[in-house]
């Protein structure tokens, strides 16, 4: 309540009165108010972020303050979205983490489940793209055994020769190494932004061999210097026995020829290996 108490020229005062006023506070107004982005377009690599802006007006146009925002999101799933932050000044905003799906994506702040504003927001997520100008493949040796591991470094980096990260799901097709051991599947890891690495095993010998790498943009691939890969001695087994004589006689005149094939774990042939029979 507000009290009053007049006094006329005289100094003579009257009775007090009071008086009773009401303040509401604004409502808000879903044509008045509205949200905007801070960029239209942002990179599906799983770190780009936009800043979500809501203002928020009453019919006369007056700020509407202490509001308990929700975001309604359509399009692209895979975004982060943190807590609204209230401004004081009838101004709200929300920060967009991108995550590596890419497409189109609206955004509308709700209050009680209602839409907040007269527009949604829209921002365009946009895929990545390697290039194969600044991208490389590397092995680290230019000869292997069977059997021994072959470690693998991709680096894909985009158009301005910047980091192109969280690829390494798509890694497993866009990589194919000559002669390595079959059905195995490989486990690639980002060791720093836009940096990949992996370990395959050689398995068949032979010559010439090269990495290969060719992203889903590219017409043409990339490829590592030739490689060669050996029969490795250290796994040696005998791969096949026979003899020219299954039935021979044991007596001094009797001959048979025994003969042996030899090869590692990747059945490459052996030559001139040692074999000891018991």
């Amino acid at each position: 309540p507000i009290e009053v108490t007049a006094e006329d020229v005289k100094g003579n005062l009257s009775n007090r009165e009071q008086s009773m006023v009401v303040v509401q506070a604004p409502t808000l107004s879903q044509k008045d108010s509205s949200v905007s982005l801070s960029t239209q377009t942002l990179n599906a690599d799983s770190h780009s972020t936009a800043t979500l802006t809501f203002i928020a007006h009453d019919a006369a146009g007056n700020p509407v303050v202490g509001l308990v925002l929700s975001t309604r999101h359509e399009g692209v799933q895979d975004i982060t979205l943190s807590e609204w932050k209230d401004n004081g000044d009838g101004s709200y905003t929300q920060i967009l983490t991108t995550g590596a799906m890419s497409g189109t994506l609206t955004l509308m702040p709700q209050l009680n489940g209602v839409d907040a504003a007269k527009a949604p927001a829209v921002v365009n997520i946009i895929s990545i793209s390697s290039s194969r100008t600044h991208s490389s493949i590397k092995i680290d040796k230019d000869r292997y055994l069977s059997g021994n591991p072959i470690e693998v470094t991709v680096e894909l980096r985009d158009e301005n020769d910047k980091p192109v990260k969280e690829q390494k799901q798509q890694l497993n097709n866009a990589v194919s190494i000559d002669n390595v051991k079959p059905g195995v599947t490989t486990d690639w890891k980002e060791t720093a932004d836009g940096v990949y690495k992996a370990t395959y095993t050689a398995y068949t010998r032979g010559s010439g061999l090269t990495a290969k790498l060719l992203m889903q943009n590219w017409n043409e691939d990339l490829h590592t210097a030739g490689f060669i890969i050996d029969a490795n001695p250290q796994s040696a087994k005998i791969a096949t026995l026979s003899a020219s004589n299954n039935g021979v006689l044991a007596n001094e005149n009797a001959a048979n020829t025994v003969s042996v094939n030899v090869a590692d774990e990747g059945s490459n042939p052996i030559n001139d290996h040692t074999v000891t029979f018991a």
